[in-house]
């Protein structure tokens, strides 16, 4: 597994085309199984992979479909209940496949703009990411990070998970 941050002080430079075209390259050419992480609040990569009403659909309303920021965020605690466990298979989404071949695929840890929740409360999410990583991405040849435009917790974590 090789992990590779699209990182860059500035926007639009060109870091979410870099990212998502270099993925499907090595998807489509390589017989790669990749995967995206959209680790950015505007979530780009996200919408140039999911139409705006996939997106809605199976990602924002679907109860079982999580995004990065649940890897950030956990639930509130509430006295008497106990929180709900996620299923780590539920953060990955499929967004291309080889038909012939579908275990080689193109695959994205999807965003959402309430990510910018974490930029409030940073503190000691550093390596959130990483571990997830480890511990449930290692089958992919390559994960790709696409970094928000800014120096912050966000862009550390990404640079924490990358190799």
């Amino acid at each position: 597994m090789t992990v590779i941050a699209f990182a860059n002080m500035k926007g639009g430079v060109g870091k979410t085309t870099l990212c998502v075209n270099l993925a499907f390259e090595m998807f489509t050419n390589s017989s790669k199984k990749v995967l995206i992480v959209d680790n950015d609040p505007q979530f780009n990569a996200t919408s140039s992979l999911i139409d705006p009403k996939t997106y809605m659909k199976e990602i924002l309303r679907k109860d079982d479909q999580h995004t990065i920021y649940n890897i950030y965020e956990k639930p509130p605690r509430v006295h008497g209940v106990k929180p709900k466990k996620l299923k780590p298979t539920n953060f990955f989404y499929q967004t291309w496949y080889k038909t012939n071949r579908p275990q080689i695929s193109l695959d994205l840890i999807p965003s959402q703009i309430e990510l910018y929740d974490t930029l409030r409360n940073p503190s000691q999410k550093e390596y959130l990411l990483d571990k997830f990583l480890d511990r449930h991405a290692s089958h992919y040849d390559y994960i790709f990070i696409d970094c928000p435009p800014t120096p912050s917790v966000l862009t550390l974590s990404a640079f924490a998970a990358s190799d």
